[in-house]
């Protein structure tokens, strides 16, 4: 009201004294409406956002590190979603639009019995609409109705679709698109960690400057309560976690550990990797019939148990550290588990790409490959349940029930994350 200027002090003539007043509310009125319609249609938008506010529940009660491995879930699905929009809406749609009618229906038949469980029926099919692994080295004109010869042959020919440069243009445009977006994230997340990493004191900064003042709804600033009590948490547990400076003694003790814990999982990577390449040359020796394809998953459930157990052995391990920082702790585990699983991956390549494809004799090498590929995929999948479902979730109930522990489970960041990466790695 003060900064208003006076009615007296106005300009104009003064006979439109009392219209000017009238003209300004209501201009007031239109702009604070179309504000508010702008706002509720944000907020709209917003909560169209999938898993939004499930997101700012699961920061605000376990923390910004449990946060991080759902975010990069998310993130992950949309990637494959984009992927698979731009492989869908260009590939299978290009051929489907220039394939001859008669051709189109009952080109893929039911898949029935046993070979739809292992990947061998599946991926043999030959379906050039839908299955994306179809390749064709030629261009596709559109079908002409009329008989050979007709007026429409130069107009069908005139708009050829070349295969191979709908393959390049369609996975080279969704890579740059999805580069693109990884290079905004990442320098937009790196702006924010620095701007809020830089300020000194961020104890006191957490406990005076962290609630947000905007929020009004119960359960909004009961979940902001719960968000900076869990940071509080944080904060303080990586700040009791740091010891003072370990005598000469303490520290060639502490070196002594690393050095035997990383010998002991550089070994256990070393045993693995030879446990499946002997695995793998057995299988060569030894082929699998047609009447015995339930063999077939012999190899990929045994990978499948090594990626289980190996984790879990590397956990136990870094118990024996015992290291200062939390952090560091992440790392190092997610080192070590990517060290296995690029291992094993590494011998699975040699094992399908150099030794399996001198033994093919009339199946084609990419054929094999995808369908090992499939199993792999498929059973890792299982595996993953059964141990979220058997595994951790029998094990709280039983320290919870049985033990009588207060402390619950502890999320394990870097066994996830990595199981993220392995499952899109396969994919």
């Amino acid at each position: 009201e003060e900064s208003r200027t006076p009615r007296g002090k106005r300009r104009g003539r003064p006979g439109r004294r009392g219209l000017l007043p009238c003209c300004g509310r209501l201009r007031d009125a239109c702009v604070l409406a179309l504000h508010g319609l702008g706002l509720a249609l944000l907020s709209g938008l917003l909560a169209l956002v999938p898993w939004r506010y499930a997101l700012k529940r699961i920061g605000g009660r376990f923390g910004s590190s449990a946060l991080s491995y759902f975010l990069f879930l998310k993130t992950l699905l949309a990637f494959n979603a984009l992927l698979l929009a731009a492989a869908a809406a260009r590939l299978p749609g290009g051929r489907a639009g220039r394939l001859p009618a008669a051709r189109l229906p009952g080109l893929c038949p039911q898949l029935h019995g046993p070979g739809a469980a292992h990947g061998r029926g599946q991926l043999q099919l030959h379906c050039p609409v839908l299955r994306l692994g179809y390749y064709s080295n030629s261009s596709l004109t559109r079908p002409c109705a009329l008989p050979p010869g007709g007026p429409c042959g130069r107009e069908a020919e005139s708009l050829p679709y070349n295969m191979p440069l709908a393959y390049l243009f369609t996975v080279g445009v969704a890579f740059f698109i999805t580069c693109i977006t990884l290079v905004y994230s990442m320098s937009r997340s790196f702006g924010e960690s620095y701007r809020v990493g830089s300020a000194s004191g961020v104890h006191a900064v957490t406990v005076f400057c962290s609630w947000d003042h905007k929020v009004t709804q119960r359960r909004a600033s009961r979940l902001q309560c719960d968000n900076i009590r869990t940071h509080l948490k944080e904060l303080l547990a990586e700040r009791q976690r740091r010891q003072g400076p370990r005598s000469a003694c303490g520290r060639l003790r502490h070196v002594a550990v690393l050095g035997l814990v990383w010998l002991l999982c550089l070994g256990t990577t070393v045993g693995c990797t030879m446990a499946v390449y002997a695995f793998s040359e057995l299988m060569i020796k030894s082929p699998v019939s047609a009447d015995q394809e339930g063999a077939l998953l012999a190899l990929p459930v045994v990978v499948c148990l090594l990626n289980l157990g190996a984790p879990y052995l590397f956990r136990c391990l870094a118990a024996l550290e015992r290291q200062d920082s939390p952090v560091l702790e992440v790392y190092l585990a997610i080192c070590r588990n990517l060290i296995f699983k690029m291992a094993i991956l590494g011998i699975l390549c040699y094992h399908w790409l150099g030794r399996r494809v001198g033994t093919l004799k009339d199946q084609c090498w990419e054929n094999f490959v995808g369908q090992e590929l499939y199993r792999l995929t498929v059973l890792d999948f299982i595996f993953v349940l059964l141990d979220t479902l058997f595994g951790e979730l029998v094990w709280r109930l039983i320290s919870e029930k049985k033990l009588k522990r207060r402390e619950k489970p502890e999320f394990d960041i870097a066994g996830n994350v990595l199981e993220l990466i392995y499952g899109q790695t396969l994919t």
